[in-house]
């Protein structure tokens, strides 16, 4: 294994590791209203404080030049370690914050800091206190519906419990989970969920998403051609959901291979990623 890890680490190179891919995506609806057309959102997620060391003036000054209607965030931009002091994400989330709107649904690092303030101290409260100051709308199981013009569109956050991140096995989600926690949707208003954990996909479509925003899984840390990304965060091998756009039914998934790592410091074949997506009002001219 070590042998193996140290191969991967020559091949990529140092320089590899400040590099990062934007993806491009465009979801039609007829939900979508006409001001909302062509519409564009920025979409992060496991940053991990910047673990991985890309070049965050490079990331910070594309979003800048894309010039999108807000940012989602989908988690894990901090990370869930003791005595990590997250500056790097911090500075990040504070500067996008004075030019954009940034929509942010916690990820399991995240809630982690919230559910043992016991072990991690007082990192979760600087970090909702971080928010307030910037003004980032921090959804905790909350929904709020933005306008443009005469349109609006409605953005949820999801927060799961831990027993859905537990390691080796998949827990199943109850078919009346979602609607415990989260209010019922108005099906006329497009809805976006930002949703850390993909797995629960059909979950999220079942509820009534029409756009889901998902990271956590890192494009399965190591990709292999043709193939997919290797591992899933539970340690399941070759997961269903890794990277890229899923589709049940009329809802979308768009799931981030993040721009971090965590524990082990690799991406083989598997470049940081920015996800960008266009919307368009269908039938709109």
């Amino acid at each position: 294994m070590i042998f193996i890890l140290t191969i991967f680490k020559i091949y990529e190179g140092e320089n590899n590791l400040k590099k990062f891919v934007e993806s491009y995506y465009d979801i039609v609806s007829k939900k979508i209203g006409r001001d909302w057309d062509k519409g564009k959102i920025v979409m992060l997620s496991d940053m991990h404080d910047n673990s991985y060391r890309i070049n965050l003036e490079e990331l910070y000054q594309r979003i800048i030049m894309i010039r999108p209607d807000f940012i989602a965030v989908a988690g894990d931009m901090y990370h869930g370690e003791p005595g990590c002091d997250n500056k790097n994400a911090k500075t990040f989330l504070e500067r996008l914050s004075r030019k954009f709107p940034i929509y942010y649904g916690l990820g399991n690092h995240e809630y982690r800091l919230m559910l043992y303030p016991e072990k991690y101290g007082t990192m979760y409260a600087e970090f909702e206190q971080m928010t307030k100051r910037c003004g980032i709308h921090l959804l905790k199981n909350e929904s709020v519906e933005i306008r443009k013009g005469t349109s609006s569109l409605v953005i949820n956050g999801l927060m799961i419990d831990q027993t859905f991140y537990k390691k080796w096995k998949r827990m199943p989600m109850p078919e009346s989970y979602m609607m415990e926690i989260m209010k019922e949707p108005q099906k006329d208003k497009f809805q976006i969920l930002i949703a850390h954990h993909p797995v629960y996909f059909q979950n999220y479509a079942d509820w009534g998403a029409d756009l889901v925003f998902s990271g956590h899984v890192h494009g399965g840390m190591a990709r292999i051609p043709l193939i997919g990304g290797v591992i899933a965060p539970n340690y399941r091998l070759f997961p269903k959901y890794d990277k890229g756009e899923y589709k049940i039914g009329t809802s979308t998934m768009i799931l981030s291979a993040g721009i971090g790592t965590h524990t082990i410091n690799l991406r083989p074949l598997n470049p940081p990623e920015m996800v960008v997506v266009t919307l368009h009002a269908d039938g709109a001219e």
